[in-house]
C-alpha cells in the first residue's frame, strides 16, 4: 500500500507503519518514451501519443534432483515476456507500426538480416513532477513481433488504440537522480517470450 510499510521483526509483525517522508515513490503516469529503434521520439508526434506501457514479467524456471525420499529444486533459466506498448493511433503512427513490423519479414523479401530489423527502445518511469528522478530502461536487440490495430466502430467516437508486442534479447535499467545516471544493471542476455 502506497504511504506504508509492513514491519518485519517480531514486535512489529504486520503492523503498518508511516513511511518516511522521504520514500521515493514511482509514479505510473509519469513516464516519457525517449528512443522507438532509429526515431528520436521528441521528433515525432506521433510517438508522444503513449497510452501505456507494460514491463516485462520475470520467471526463473526450475530443475529439480530427486533423492530418496527427498526433492531438492535450483534455478536454471531466466525469461522474460515480452515489453507491450499502446498508442493513441495516428495515421503516421499507424503506417510507421506497420513499417517495423514488416523489417523482420516481408512477402518481398522473406526473413531479413538481423542487422537491419533488430534496433533499441528506451523509456524512463519518473517518480517526481520535474522529471529528474526516476528509472530509464533500455531494450536492446528489440523488434516488433505483433500489431495489433484495435476495434473500428461507428457506435464510439473514442481515439484508435494501436498495440505493439516487442521481443529483446537484453536490457539495462539505469538509476537517474537530479538527471545524472547513477547506477547501472544488464539484465543478462536472456530468452523473451513464452518458451
Amino acid at each position: 500500500m502506497p504511504g506504508f510499510r509492513v514491519g518485519t521483526n517480531n514486535s512489529e509483525l504486520n503492523r503498518l507503519n508511516p513511511a518516511p517522508s522521504t520514500t521515493d515513490f514511482l509514479r505510473s503516469h509519469r513516464y516519457k518514451l525517449l528512443k522507438f529503434f532509429d526515431i528520436a521520439t521528441d521528433n515525432r508526434q506521433g510517438f508522444l501519443a503513449v497510452k501505456d506501457i507494460s514491463l516485462p514479467d520475470k520467471k526463473v524456471k526450475s530443475t529439480s534432483v530427486k533423492t530418496i525420499g527427498t526433492e531438492y529444486k535450483f534455478a536454471s533459466q531466466a525469461s522474460y515476456t515480452d515489453l507491450k506498448m499502446n498508442f493513441y493511433g495516428t495515421k503516421n503512427l499507424l503506417t510507421a507500426l506497420e513499417e517495423y513490423a514488416d523489417q523482420p519479414h516481408n512477402l518481398a523479401e522473406g526473413i531479413g538480416d538481423f542487422n537491419t530489423y533488430k534496433g533499441a527502445i528506451e523509456f524512463v518511469i519518473f517518480s517526481e513532477p520535474d522529471r529528474t528522478d526516476g528509472v530509464k530502461y533500455v531494450y536492446q536487440n528489440a523488434f516488433v513481433s505483433e500489431v495489433t490495430h484495435g476495434q473500428v466502430s461507428y457506435g464510439t467516437s473514442d481515439i484508435k488504440d494501436i498495440g505493439v508486442t516487442i521481443e529483446f534479447d537484453f536490457y539495462e535499467v539505469f538509476k537517474i537522480s537530479g538527471g545524472l545516471v547513477l547506477d547501472r544493471q544488464t539484465k543478462g542476455t536472456v530468452s523473451s517470450g513464452d518458451d
